[in-house]
């Protein structure tokens, strides 16, 4: 997939703006799609940081960096629902809560687009050989890896 980097940016945004949008929602049909549209975009980008993960990780350190993965994977989503809970407490809304977790994402998903470039450059392809032609043979199956 060309273009990973980005297409993740755009996953997470469009969970910032769902969220923000279910939050503001005035009715239950227009909160249920919202939050329909926010599944998506969080399922997309689920799979787009594990594939991205993967691809950038060195072979030895797979075991290692997965077992991390799983542990923020597990507990952060918890973390996420304490803290969501304390600031619904401190704003005395939940929906105000939900419009600042959306708006938060957003925000932090711009900072980290515009700070970190390799991220808007990460790629799922394969690099083009030396004649630029992008559907070149793994190197375990060209003649001079024999």
């Amino acid at each position: 997939m060309h273009h990973t980097g980005r297409a993740l940016i755009g996953a997470v945004a469009v969970w910032g703006v769902a969220i923000t949008c279910f939050g503001l929602s005035p009715n239950l049909w227009l909160a249920l799609a919202f939050l329909a549209l926010a599944g998506l975009g969080d399922t997309a980008s689920e799979i787009l940081r594990r594939a991205l993960l993967q691809h950038y990780t060195p072979d030895r350190l797979q075991g290692r960096v997965g077992s991390l993965w799983l542990a923020q994977a597990t507990a952060g989503p918890s973390v996420g629902n304490v803290e969501a809970g304390l600031v619904a407490r401190a704003l005395g809304s939940s929906s105000g809560a939900v419009v600042l977790g959306g708006v938060v994402c957003l925000a932090g998903v711009g900072a980290l687009a515009l700070a970190m470039p390799g991220l808007r450059k990460a790629t799922l392809s394969r690099p083009p050989d030396a004649d630029g032609d992008d559907r070149a043979a793994p190197a375990e199956a060209s003649p001079a890896a024999d």
